[in-house]
């Protein structure tokens, strides 16, 4: 049977597995030696904190800019925002274009004594003059520039040549048209195929619309002062 007791290797007396004398001798008893165990660790990455902002679900405002940021992109792929500033341009360039015309022509309306036919005139270069804006594509700035720069150069030009004192014959007005035409075509390039066909449209009609609106409001405010 097996014992757990320990033998005195002295004296060979059989002693308490708990003894560390011998009880017979007073020798020490040897130590039972216990096996070694041999343990493996293994480094694992420690894993990453869990964020909260995306366990938290989005607000509102988040959404809102997230929805903004994707809106935006789709305007910037479609070239959107530079079509609408554009066609601002071209509005601004019509209706000033077209007060230039207008004023030009009532002042006209002192020297040939026919006022139906001058305000014909005003309305027709005013609305050819719109028309000629928004069917020329132009970078916004130009647009802008063009056609109230060509109606001042061809005023200026009639006032430095003396033509607005000829009488029958409203030299004034005429090369203001010109000119605005004239420049409101000159510089433009060809428009992008893939531009929405709406877009094209619309700014000629919106643009002839507001070149004769702005046309008889400077015709009528030049004849009542004269």
């Amino acid at each position: 049977m097996k014992t757990d007791r320990v033998t005195c290797e002295y004296c060979a007396v059989l002693n308490p597995p708990d003894g560390k004398r011998c009880v017979a001798c007073g020798a020490p008893l040897p130590v039972k030696s216990t096996p070694s165990m041999k343990v493996t660790i293994i480094d694992s990455p420690p894993l990453p904190p869990a964020d909260a902002a995306q366990l938290e679900p989005p607000s509102i405002s988040q959404q809102l800019k997230e929805g903004a940021s994707v809106a935006a992109a789709g305007l910037g792929a479609l070239g959107i925002g530079s079509i609408l500033l554009r066609a601002a341009a071209q509005m601004i360039a019509a209706a000033a274009a077209g007060f230039i015309i207008g004023i030009n022509t009532g002042q006209a309306t002192h020297i040939t004594r026919t006022v139906p036919l001058m305000m014909l005139l005003a309305l027709s270069g005013g609305a050819l003059t719109g028309l000629c804006v928004g069917l020329v594509h132009k970078r916004a700035f130009w647009s802008l520039i063009s056609a109230p720069g060509g109606a001042l150069l061809g005023t200026v030009l009639a006032i430095f040549l003396s033509l607005n004192k000829i009488r029958n014959v409203p030299w004034l007005a005429i090369l203001s048209i010109f000119g605005a035409v004239l420049t409101a075509l000159l510089g433009g390039r060809q428009p992008s195929r893939k531009a929405i066909r709406c877009f094209q449209i619309i700014p000629p009609i919106s643009g002839m619309i507001v070149g004769l609106l702005f046309s008889l409001f400077g015709f009528l405010v030049m004849y009542h002062i004269y």
